[in-house]
């Protein structure tokens, strides 16, 4: 293989990471949320 193959396939396996990192970052902020959301839901209710 030469060096501009094996660059390319380099360049697309971190673009392929980065943007399950992104994912995985969107996901668990989303779970952080819905988690303060029952949190308070609960103290509201235990008012």
């Amino acid at each position: 293989m030469d060096r501009l193959v094996l660059k390319k396939r380099l360049a697309s396996v971190l673009s392929q990471r980065k943007t399950t990192i992104r994912e995985e970052k969107i996901e668990s902020s989303a779970n952080d949320f819905a988690e303060n959301c029952m949190k308070y839901y609960k103290s509201i209710i235990l008012l």
